[in-house]
């Protein structure tokens, strides 16, 4: 979004450095200054990111689990051995 909001001083910053054709360079991209938030802003969008990365990471846990039980209840069912199917 920062890139692509500041293309024409980017485009203007290649282009001075001569040549025929433009060269949006790694180089160029290092020397870009792009601003960041306030650290304590920066600390609250990780704290965000960390809680819902425990949400994600709990809810695989459920599946798993759901997954378990549903096998075993269909094993109950059709009267088979879950441990069975995966040799």
């Amino acid at each position: 979004m920062i890139l692509q909001s500041s293309y024409e001083e980017l485009r203007r910053i290649s282009e001075a450095r001569g040549g025929n054709q433009s060269n949006l360079s790694a180089q160029i991209l290092k020397e870009f200054a792009i601003p960041l938030p306030p650290l304590a802003s920066q600390q609250v969008i990780v704290a965000e990111i960390e809680a819902e990365q425990a949400v994600i990471a709990a809810n695989r846990d459920l599946i798993t689990r759901f997954e378990k039980k549903i096998q075993a209840t269909l094993a109950r069912v059709w009267d088979e051995d879950p441990e069975a199917e995966k040799s």
